[in-house]
């Protein structure tokens, strides 16, 4: 049987508290205590006040303690008795009254010499009070401090204290068990959606999405997991998408060569040089499909390997150029290109050969004849920047930020027509990126597209 959290949370707060509540019960109870004895001790030093000055008249008559020692029924009378008026010699004697904090057994006379007159205390307590007769100290009057209570009134008091203290330490139990409850039901209530959330991502339901209204932790989880939700709604999406152009993809030109070979096989159309010429070129179309594609899986787990060297990127991009150049030239298109002198970088070699390679085919496919080709090429900072640029056709703002997505076409002028498979600018995407650059389209200032790309200059050393 599971033990769910918010019994957990309950019992672990819950028993915190009973701890705490005993050990502040505990120490109450001592302390009072303890307070309380001092607060007797006290009083009775107040009161050693007043038999002292009883003393100091009963040394006046005499002026020995011959009487105390004489008459231990006078020396109970001193503490019995509240009563401070002067005895007369006649008298010898002070009114009968009784004992209010019976001190009797722990209080003694001492001489001047501390040396013992009468009391059941042999030695001279720290709590003592001297009795002076005409500014001379003439004894002492000490009494041992009370160590417990005794009498059944104080400690009928204590309990009472301390049977309150009990009762207030249960009432804080039952409260913290009230405020328990409620923290373990705030806490574990978006834990119940966050593991509800999680069972429908389970069962393949991405649409889920959590609101925690709290501003803590649970609520900076629950926001990275509509996060995950949305992500995986998202990619679950481009993958049916990704599908159901792939399958566009293939099946067209498995389609165009279902029909060559059918219309040969019918006799309709001869199995010559031209209708060899088509099928090559389909299969050609495949076959750079499937490449295209295989780079990009490798790519996606990671297992697209570069090897890594320092190389003139100036070097590469007039090689490019070079090899585009008869070609650019029969499409009508002038090249102008802006190069310093030398860039050196720290990449591979044969992926930028392969990056460069597809933004100028996909530049002399799709540009109109007449046009025009910039490459820009310059140091900033600890960055490569290159930017190439294109005359007309524009593409429109809403695919701008799409050109770089898998298989995907600008109807009007990037279609199929002309050749292409849509996975040549993610495949440039994914060798800048795996150098640390960033690659991103624009509006041409000649009217066409513009691709800005920046990597950061590093050098093996």
């Amino acid at each position: 049987m599971r033990f769910k959290i918010k019994y957990k949370l309950f019992l672990s707060f819950t028993l915190t508290m009973l701890v705490v509540l005993v050990m502040i019960a505990l120490m109450m109870k001592w302390s009072f205590q303890r307070g309380f004895l001092n607060y007797i001790n006290e009083a009775e030093s107040q009161h050693l006040q007043t038999i002292s000055i009883k003393l100091e008249q009963v040394y006046q008559l005499q002026n020995n303690w011959s009487v105390i020692q004489m008459n231990q029924h006078l020396w109970q009378q001193l503490f019995n008795s509240s009563n401070q008026r002067k005895p007369q010699a006649s008298e010898m004697q002070f009114p009968v009254g009784h004992d209010p904090l019976d001190i009797g057994r722990r209080i003694s006379l001492f001489d001047s010499n501390k040396k013992l007159i009468i009391g059941e205390v042999a030695e001279i307590a720290v709590n003592n009070q001297p009795i002076f007769v005409n500014g001379e100290t003439v004894g002492y009057v000490s009494l041992a401090p009370l160590k417990n209570i005794q009498k059944q009134l104080d400690l009928s008091f204590v309990d009472k204290q301390v049977q309150t203290i009990y009762l207030i330490a249960l009432g804080g139990l039952f409260i913290s068990g009230i405020v328990g409850v409620l923290i373990s039901y705030q806490l574990t209530r978006p834990i119940k959606q966050l593991l509800k959330g999680a069972e429908t991502l389970i069962t393949g339901d991405f649409k889920r999405r959590i609101n925690v209204k709290t501003k803590d932790e649970l609520a900076l989880l629950a926001d990275n997991f509509n996060t995950l939700a949305a992500t995986l709604d998202q990619n679950q999406t481009q993958q049916r998408q990704w599908i159901a152009d792939m399958s566009h993809e293939l099946r067209t030109p498995l389609a165009i060569l279902h029909g060559e070979i059918q219309a040969i096989e019918d006799g309709v159309r001869k199995f010559d040089k031209s209708s060899l010429q088509s099928l090559s070129s389909e299969v050609e179309r495949l076959n750079k499909l499937i490449e295209d594609l295989y780079q990009l899986s490798l790519s996606d787990s990671g297992a697209l390997r570069y090897q890594k060297e320092d190389f003139d990127m100036v070097a590469l991009l007039n090689d490019r150029l070079n090899v585009f150049s008869e070609r650019m030239r029969e499409r009508h298109l002038s090249i102008r290109s802006n190069f310093p002198q030398m860039a050196v970088f720290y990449g591979d070699r044969q992926r930028f050969q392969q990056l460069f390679t597809n933004l100028l085919e996909n530049t002399l496919r799709y540009t109109y004849s007449q046009g025009q080709v910039w490459i820009h090429c310059q140091v900033e900072a600890d960055e490569l920047i290159i930017n190439l640029e294109d005359t007309k056709p524009a593409v429109p703002d809403v695919s701008i930020g799409l050109l770089f997505e898998r298989l995907y076409r600008v109807d009007h002028s990037r279609n199929r027509d002309y050749g292409g498979g849509g996975l040549g600018l993610s495949i440039c995407k994914s060798i800048v990126e795996a150098h640390g650059g960033t690659i991103e389209a624009d509006h041409s200032t000649l009217g066409g597209l513009l691709v800005k790309i920046k990597l950061p200059l590093t050098t093996n050393n």
